[in-house]
């Protein structure tokens, strides 16, 4: 008998497919625990994050030969809130799976945006992926949103979700479940909150029809523009910023929302739509996205 009391014969091994599997789950282990250390300094963090949009931004207007464009600034404010909104997001969704503080759990996601260039690259490597543009999907050029998420993004168009884009998301979306696996879930649970990221990276490429919702319940037309998207995106990232320090530090967060006395907050506001409605009836003014 072995040590434990076993018969030789009865003592089972680890096939070389479960071997390598353990092998590359360690590895990966090793390598969040890594990047979860707080011996990097968070600074460290948000300048790999910011980097990596950054080089995104400049490879996609480049090959897209918009680096000269007058509308560059306003583009590139939109491209930095856009992805700074999705990383939040994804936190958010990452600290509910797997109850890791949201700390932690920014320290990989941040820097994990570095896979921002690959869809630049792949124009790169295959130039005939140049003529389908990158983009959101669109309420009047991407109908049937049901079936593109039940087809990962379904056909591809002129523009919108490009090869590249769906290689990106699919290694995004199989990170996540590994990244699930590491944290104790269970297969099951892994492949549900999976799926769960790969819905809110689906929502985040269709926003433009989130857009056009709130404009039409506000009754500002239909013309979704490029100030009009940065507006809805700081409006979302405000919300989340409570969020993730609710998650961060529920004490300091309920303290200083008592501070705030948020019900004399809503009567200042009340007041001034008050105001805006009165002018309005008074002296109607086009409202637009913009203005």
């Amino acid at each position: 008998p072995v040590d434990d009391g076993k018969n030789p014969a009865e003592v089972t091994k680890p096939t070389p497919m479960n071997r390598v599997r353990d092998k590359f789950l360690t590895r990966a282990n090793n390598i969040i625990e890594q990047f979860e250390s707080p011996r990097i300094p968070y600074s460290y963090v948000l300048f790999t994050f910011f980097f990596a949009i950054t080089l995104r931004n400049f490879l996609e207007t480049y090959l897209n030969g918009e680096i000269a464009s007058s509308d560059l600034p306003s583009a590139l404010a939109h491209y930095y809130l856009s992805y700074t909104c999705l990383a939040m997001a994804l936190a958010i969704l990452f600290n509910f799976a797997t109850k890791v503080p949201i700390e932690k759990i920014s320290r990989v996601i941040l820097p994990s945006f570095l896979i921002l260039i690959l869809p630049p690259i792949t124009w790169i490597l295959v130039p005939s992926w140049r003529n389908f543009g990158i983009g959101y999907m669109f309420p009047d050029t991407h109908q049937g949103l049901l079936l593109r998420f039940l087809t990962f993004f379904g056909p591809i168009g002129d523009s919108g979700i490009t090869q590249g884009m769906r290689i990106e998301i699919a290694l995004a979306v199989g990170a996540s479940f590994i990244y699930f696996i590491l944290k104790g879930r269970n297969f099951l649970r892994s492949l549900g909150f999976s799926l769960l990221t790969y819905a809110l990276i689906f929502f985040y490429c269709a926003l433009p029809f989130a857009c056009r919702t709130l404009m039409h319940a506000l009754g500002l037309g239909d013309e979704i523009t490029t100030p009009a998207m940065t507006n809805f995106l700081l409006l979302l990232i405000l919300a989340l910023a409570f969020w993730q320090f609710y998650l961060y530090n529920k004490t300091y967060f309920m303290e200083i929302f008592k501070d705030i006395r948020p019900l004399r907050l809503l009567h200042f506001e009340f007041t001034f739509f008050l105001g805006v409605t009165l002018s309005q009836t008074t002296h109607p003014y086009p409202l637009t996205p913009d203005s």
